[in-house]
Protein backbone atom coordinates (compact mmCIF):
# COMPACT_ATOMS: atom_id res chain seq x y z
CA UNK A 1 0.00 0.00 0.00
CA UNK A 2 1.53 3.44 -0.98
CA UNK A 3 1.32 6.56 1.38
CA UNK A 4 2.09 10.01 1.07
CA UNK A 5 2.65 13.17 3.07
CA UNK A 6 0.15 15.75 1.45
CA UNK A 7 -0.50 19.02 2.08
CA UNK A 8 -4.39 20.15 1.34
CA UNK A 9 -5.97 23.16 1.04
CA UNK A 10 -8.32 24.09 3.81
CA UNK A 11 -11.28 22.36 3.60
CA UNK A 12 -14.56 22.81 5.88
CA UNK A 13 -17.20 20.15 6.81
CA UNK A 14 -20.63 19.89 7.82
CA UNK A 15 -20.77 17.15 10.91
CA UNK A 16 -22.65 16.05 13.78
CA UNK A 17 -20.61 14.54 16.56
CA UNK A 18 -20.81 11.05 17.71
CA UNK A 19 -19.52 8.55 20.10
CA UNK A 20 -19.96 4.63 20.38
CA UNK A 21 -18.89 1.44 21.24
CA UNK A 22 -16.12 0.00 18.54
CA UNK A 23 -17.92 -2.93 17.21
CA UNK A 24 -18.92 -3.00 13.85
CA UNK A 25 -22.73 -2.99 14.44
CA UNK A 26 -22.52 -0.01 16.62
CA UNK A 27 -20.46 2.00 14.82
CA UNK A 28 -22.23 1.64 12.00
CA UNK A 29 -25.41 2.84 13.39
CA UNK A 30 -23.61 6.10 14.67
CA UNK A 31 -22.19 6.73 11.16
CA UNK A 32 -25.34 6.08 9.55
CA UNK A 33 -27.66 8.29 11.40
CA UNK A 34 -24.78 10.53 11.27
CA UNK A 35 -24.70 10.68 7.45
CA UNK A 36 -28.67 10.74 7.51
CA UNK A 37 -28.51 13.44 9.75
CA UNK A 38 -25.55 15.75 7.88
CA UNK A 39 -26.95 14.93 4.56
CA UNK A 40 -30.56 16.21 4.98
CA UNK A 41 -29.27 19.08 6.39
CA UNK A 42 -27.90 19.99 3.49
CA UNK A 43 -30.29 19.42 0.98
CA UNK A 44 -32.88 21.48 3.47
CA UNK A 45 -30.66 24.10 3.32
CA UNK A 46 -29.35 23.98 -0.03
CA UNK A 47 -25.86 22.75 0.68
CA UNK A 48 -24.12 20.91 -1.99
CA UNK A 49 -21.88 18.57 -1.00
CA UNK A 50 -18.11 18.74 -2.59
CA UNK A 51 -16.88 15.56 -0.97
CA UNK A 52 -17.73 11.53 -0.26
CA UNK A 53 -19.29 11.28 3.49
CA UNK A 54 -16.36 11.57 6.05
CA UNK A 55 -15.56 10.56 9.65
CA UNK A 56 -13.05 12.79 11.93
CA UNK A 57 -11.87 10.49 14.57
CA UNK A 58 -10.29 12.33 17.64
CA UNK A 59 -8.98 9.33 19.63
CA UNK A 60 -9.16 5.43 19.08
CA UNK A 61 -10.57 4.52 22.49
CA UNK A 62 -13.60 2.86 23.00
CA UNK A 63 -15.98 4.51 23.46
CA UNK A 64 -15.00 6.46 20.13
CA UNK A 65 -15.79 10.31 19.54
CA UNK A 66 -15.97 11.22 16.03
CA UNK A 67 -17.59 13.56 13.70
CA UNK A 68 -19.87 12.09 10.73
CA UNK A 69 -20.00 14.49 8.27
CA UNK A 70 -19.43 15.74 4.84
CA UNK A 71 -16.86 18.43 3.05
CA UNK A 72 -18.61 21.89 1.52
CA UNK A 73 -17.93 25.27 0.64
CA UNK A 74 -16.70 28.12 3.26
CA UNK A 75 -19.51 29.93 2.59
CA UNK A 76 -21.80 27.18 3.27
CA UNK A 77 -20.47 25.54 6.83
CA UNK A 78 -20.91 29.34 8.00
CA UNK A 79 -24.90 27.71 7.85
CA UNK A 80 -24.61 25.14 10.21
CA UNK A 81 -27.49 25.11 12.75
CA UNK A 82 -27.65 23.05 15.85
CA UNK A 83 -27.06 20.19 16.02
CA UNK A 84 -25.10 20.55 12.77
CA UNK A 85 -21.75 22.14 13.61
CA UNK A 86 -18.59 23.11 11.77
CA UNK A 87 -15.27 22.22 11.18
CA UNK A 88 -11.85 22.51 9.04
CA UNK A 89 -10.17 19.50 7.93
CA UNK A 90 -6.21 19.69 8.81
CA UNK A 91 -4.15 20.83 6.18
CA UNK A 92 -1.02 18.35 7.07
CA UNK A 93 -1.54 15.28 6.56
CA UNK A 94 -0.38 11.70 6.12
CA UNK A 95 -2.71 9.38 3.55
CA UNK A 96 -3.64 5.88 1.23
CA UNK A 97 -6.19 4.36 0.05
CA UNK A 98 -7.98 1.23 2.13
CA UNK A 99 -9.38 -1.02 -0.36
CA UNK A 100 -11.50 -3.92 1.52
CA UNK A 101 -14.10 -4.30 3.88
CA UNK A 102 -14.18 -1.45 6.82
CA UNK A 103 -13.32 -4.27 9.35
CA UNK A 104 -9.58 -4.17 7.95
CA UNK A 105 -9.30 -0.61 7.84
CA UNK A 106 -7.58 -1.10 11.80
CA UNK A 107 -4.50 -2.86 9.48
CA UNK A 108 -3.98 0.00 6.93
CA UNK A 109 -4.50 2.79 9.84
CA UNK A 110 -1.73 0.98 11.25
CA UNK A 111 0.24 0.69 8.28
CA UNK A 112 -0.12 4.47 7.69
CA UNK A 113 1.12 5.05 11.26
CA UNK A 114 4.01 2.92 11.09
CA UNK A 115 4.66 4.73 7.34
CA UNK A 116 4.94 7.89 9.18
CA UNK A 117 7.25 6.45 12.03
CA UNK A 118 9.57 5.27 9.43
CA UNK A 119 10.05 8.95 7.83
CA UNK A 120 10.32 10.70 10.84
CA UNK A 121 7.10 12.26 11.03
CA UNK A 122 4.97 13.70 14.34
CA UNK A 123 1.77 11.95 13.60
CA UNK A 124 -1.23 13.76 15.76
CA UNK A 125 -4.97 13.40 15.31
CA UNK A 126 -7.63 13.89 14.10
CA UNK A 127 -7.66 11.20 11.92
CA UNK A 128 -10.28 11.01 9.23
CA UNK A 129 -11.58 8.33 6.67
CA UNK A 130 -13.41 9.31 3.22
CA UNK A 131 -15.74 6.63 1.89
CA UNK A 132 -15.84 7.10 -1.81
CA UNK A 133 -17.88 4.07 -2.56
CA UNK A 134 -21.11 2.85 -1.16
CA UNK A 135 -21.52 -0.10 0.87
CA UNK A 136 -25.07 -1.29 -0.67
CA UNK A 137 -23.84 -0.90 -4.04
CA UNK A 138 -19.78 -1.70 -4.40
CA UNK A 139 -18.84 -5.44 -2.89
CA UNK A 140 -17.05 -5.10 0.26
CA UNK A 141 -13.68 -6.38 -1.09
CA UNK A 142 -13.62 -3.32 -3.43
CA UNK A 143 -14.89 -0.36 -1.18
CA UNK A 144 -12.29 1.92 -1.15
CA UNK A 145 -11.41 4.57 1.60
CA UNK A 146 -9.34 7.48 1.64
CA UNK A 147 -7.19 7.56 5.30
CA UNK A 148 -5.21 10.58 6.52
CA UNK A 149 -3.58 11.18 9.73
CA UNK A 150 -2.66 14.59 10.72
CA UNK A 151 1.06 15.66 11.09
CA UNK A 152 2.35 18.57 12.47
Amino acid sequence: MAFDRITLPPQSYLYVPRESAMTPEAMSEAIGSGFAEVFGFCGTRGITPLSAPICVYFDMTDPIRFHAGVVVAEGDAVKAADPVQAGVLPTEAVAGVHVGPYSSLGQTHQQLWDYARGEGLEVGMPVWEVYLDDPGEVAEEALRTEIFRAVG
